[in-house]
C-alpha cells in the first residue's frame, strides 16, 4: 500500500487522500516542538515499522502458526516524494492464502486495537540500543550524513543530534498518527502470492 517518504512527504494522489481525511503530523498543537521537528515523521515511521513487524510476527508465525518468516518494511526514500509499505510472509502453499488475509488484518485492524505504551516501550528500546550500536559503524553514519547538504531534502543536521531525545517523547498517539499515514483501505492494497520449488506452479 502506499506510505509517505521518509519524511513524511506524500506523493501524487497519496496527498490528495491525506488532505480529505484531515491527516496532519503536527496534530498535537500542544507539542509543537515535538510535531514540527524535522525527524518526527522519521521516527514515527520507523517505530511504526518496529511495532506492526512485532505485531505480524506475534500474530502470524507465534499463535497461528501459519508463517516462518514475516517482515514489514517502508521503501523509506529520501528525495522521492512518497512510497508504500509492503509486509512479505513465506510460509507452506496450503496457508499461504490464510497468512495473507491474516497479515492483511493485522496491519488494517490498527484502527480497532490502537498501538500501545508496552509496544512503543518496547520499540523505543530496540530503537535506541539499535542506534548505538549502529554508531560505532562508518556505514552508518554515511547513511545518517547523506542529502545532509542537498536542497532537495527535508534533512538538516538537528535530524542527526535530536534522534534519541525525539525518541524518548514518542508515544502511542503519535505512532498510531504515523499508521495513519498509510494506504491501508481494501481497495487500496494490493497482494500477490507466488511459489518457488520444484513443485511451484
Amino acid at each position: 500500500g502506499g506510505a509517505p517518504n521518509c519524511w513524511g512527504v506524500f506523493g501524487e494522489g497519496h496527498a490528495e487522500f491525506a488532505e480529505s481525511s484531515n491527516f496532519r503530523w503536527d496534530f498535537d498543537k500542544r507539542r509543537p516542538e515535538l510535531t514540527t521537528h524535522r525527524a518526527y515523521p522519521f521516527l514515527c515511521l520507523l517505530m511504526l515499522k518496529d511495532v506492526l513487524s512485532c505485531r505480524l510476527n506475534g500474530t502470524l508465525r507465534e499463535r497461528m502458526g501459519l508463517a516462518y518468516s514475516v517482515t514489514f518494511e517502508l521503501s523509506s526514500f529520501s528525495l522521492v516524494q512518497g512510497g508504500w509499505f509492503q509486509a512479505r510472509v513465506s510460509s507452506q502453499p496450503d496457508k499461504i492464502n490464510e497468512a495473507l488475509e491474516a497479515a492483511k488484518r493485522v496491519i488494517t485492524e490498527v484502527a480497532r486495537k490502537p498501538i500501545n505504551t508496552l509496544e512503543v516501550a518496547s520499540s523505543r528500546q530496540h530503537l535506541q540500543r539499535k542506534h548505538q550500536n549502529d554508531m560505532h559503524s562508518n556505514d552508518y553514519w554515511l547513511s545518517l550524513l547523506s542529502n545532509l547538504q542537498s536542497d532537495a531534502s527535508n534533512k538538516d543536521i538537528t535530524c542527526i543530534r535530536d534522534i534519541e531525545a525525539l525518541l524518548q517523547k514518542l508515544g502511542p498517539a503519535d505512532v498510531q498518527n504515523a499508521w495513519r499515514s498509510l494506504l491501508t483501505s481494501e481497495d487500496q492494497l494490493f497482494t500477490a502470492v507466488g511459489t518457488q520449488g520444484p513443485n511451484s506452479n
